[in-house]
């Protein structure tokens, strides 16, 4: 991930096109008041505020390691098209406002 210089806010939005029948509807200016939306705010994004690694830890600050030794990033980021995917399937063409807080 490359360093920005700011504040380690990590964001991610999924868009879905809307159908030929969604397309219509929008160009009629017809809004459809109940849009289904996921949302998810990570809290960790593998770096800190400098841009410096930070590695998943045990309760007692000891980094995590595999039998190898190599370490875990802290990266919620990368687990959200799973939660996504899990999400799609629980609620499929419903459409409803949900929020996921990793």
């Amino acid at each position: 991930m490359p360093f920005s210089g700011g504040v380690n806010n990590p964001s991610v939005i999924i868009i879905q096109k809307f159908t030929a029948e969604e397309l219509k509807r929008a160009e009629a200016n017809i809004v459809d008041s109940s849009p289904m939306v996921f949302m998810s705010s990570p809290r960790t994004a593998g770096i800190d505020k400098r841009g410096k690694s930070v590695f998943l830890r045990h309760h007692d600050g000891r980094e995590i390691v595999d039998e190898d030794g190599n370490k875990f990033l802290d990266d919620e980021i990368t687990s959200i098209p799973d939660r996504f995917t899990a999400w799609w399937q629980e609620t499929g063409p419903v459409r409803q406002v949900r929020e996921s807080s990793i």
